[in-house]
């Protein structure tokens, strides 16, 4: 399924026709002005008005987020599995994709029970 967007190699151009998706579904089919059709996620904040957009439409929206999530899963792991060189030392330096296991919790009941569940 992911491989119909070109996911495996080509994430950006994915990320920006979902975008592109976004502006159009969200601003054009709405008849927004240019401006609020290009920022169109600021009218899905308290602060953009989001009382004022319809239920059906924050709902469509909520999906939307979702599926940019996905994107974002996939732009992560595709960074994890062909990082260069550089790119591991500089994420392995500021620990990026570091677990918090520590050896000394592996005794620890709580931390046990906690890890099961």
């Amino acid at each position: 399924m992911l491989g119909i967007f070109c996911l495996e190699h080509c994430i950006l151009l994915s990320m920006a026709i979902y975008y592109v998706f976004g502006v159009i579904v969200f601003g054009v089919l709405r008849n927004r002005m240019p401006l609020e059709i290009v920022m169109f996620p600021l009218e899905f904040t308290t602060t953009g008005g989001l009382e004022n957009v319809p239920s059906h439409v924050r709902i469509v929206y909520g999906f939307y987020v979702e599926g940019a999530m996905c994107l974002l899963a996939c732009l992560v792991a595709n960074i994890r599995r062909f990082s260069s060189s550089p790119v591991a030392f500089m994420l392995e330096n500021y620990r990026l994709f570091n677990s918090s296991d520590c050896p000394e919790c592996y005794n620890d009941e709580d931390y046990k029970i906690i890890r099961i569940s």
